[in-house]
């Protein structure tokens, strides 16, 4: 079925499939492509509009939305509405290979190439909104707290949830605080700007495909914010992870240096989005609102799991200035006291 409405909207034969990232790919007359599901697209006129200023500014390895041969932007594709997107050739150095510290100078220089986009709608916009997203994120789980806690039957799920979140309260609630004083103690989001990041970015938001191909950008990951949250996100993945090492840390952060050094604002909005717990509070929406059964367990699992890896958690915060020998009282960086 994939194979024919493939053909019957794009008129392209699928000569060999493959997973591409999370992603349905194939591959027809040597070009490579990715199928994409709607349901994982927010805005996709934001996103082509942000590709668009990149391609611009220079990023060449940007995919492509194809449209299909009715000139529609989405088709039917094994039962779901998709987007197609062209992988196009580039001659820019593989993630997988290049890296930690040349990652993060190409996220450097891609930052500098999504300076000057003017974001206009709030779907899209993050930049100097940490605070009201995060204020809204932490209201509804309030409201589920108070929910759960008056119902007479509770799963072992409602039972940790009403345990834990005081605690992830506190850390929200923190977070929120020290992104609040960085604005006011500083002076320079005003001066900095945002530019063009990733909803999520981390090892495996750039794709790779084929040895002939640098690390892609999809239109559907893009999002206006500070710079910062993508750094911020990429240590939040690692250190969830376990599998990149302090070293490998380092050297990602000296890399985007060399192309673009942080501001102390800058270190304190990076400090503060690890503060705020997105895996606990995603992990805990997604449980709430899951459809079905299995993906309920599923999101229990991963509940558990962000559970037992809490204290490494608390840990890297501890540490976390400390690790990248960033003298943080003498720069004027404040230290978080109940962590310390």
């Amino acid at each position: 079925m994939f194979e024919r409405n493939i053909y019957d909207h794009y008129q392209f034969h699928c000569e060999e499939r493959m997973m591409i990232g999370d992603y349905e790919g194939f591959l027809s007359q040597r070009n490579l492509y990715i199928v994409i599901p709607c349901k994982y697209i927010d805005n996709m006129q934001a996103g082509l509009q942000m590709a668009t200023h990149l391609r611009t500014n220079g990023e060449e390895a940007i995919a492509e939305l194809v449209p299909t041969v009715s000139g529609e932007e989405v088709a039917a594709v094994d039962g779901e509405d998709v987007y197609l997107f062209h992988l196009p050739e580039t001659n820019q150095r593989q993630q997988g290979q290049s890296g930690a510290f040349e990652l993060g100078q190409e996220l450097a220089l891609f930052h500098q190439k999504g300076v000057g986009f003017t974001a206009q709608r709030d779907d899209y916009n993050y930049f100097g909104m940490w605070k009201v997203f995060w204020e809204k994120r932490l209201d509804q789980l309030e409201r589920w707290y108070s929910y759960i806690e008056s119902q007479p039957q509770k799963s072992v799920v409602d039972q940790e949830f009403l345990v834990s979140f005081p605690y992830y309260l506190g850390m929200a609630e923190n977070a929120i605080q020290y992104a609040v004083d960085s604005d006011l103690d500083e002076g320079y989001r005003r001066r900095e700007g945002g530019t063009i990041c990733h909803k999520r970015f981390s090892d495996r938001t750039w794709l790779t495909a084929s040895p002939s191909q640098g690390a892609i950008k999809l239109p559907s990951e893009l999002i206006f914010d500070h710079p910062t949250r993508d750094l911020a996100e990429w240590l939040r993945s690692t250190s969830l992870s376990g599998d990149v090492t302090t070293h490998e840390i380092i050297n990602f952060l000296d890399g985007y240096e060399q192309k673009q050094p942080l501001s102390k604002y800058a270190w304190r909005m990076i400090y503060a989005r690890l503060l705020f717990p997105l895996t606990y509070f995603e992990t805990v929406e997604h449980y709430y609102q899951s459809q079905t059964r299995q993906l309920q367990i599923q999101y229990e699992q991963q509940f558990f799991d962000v559970l037992r890896h809490e204290e490494e958690n608390e840990a890297f915060l501890r540490d976390f200035f400390y690790v990248l020998n960033l003298p943080a009282s003498q720069i004027g960086i404040p230290v978080v006291d109940w962590l310390a």
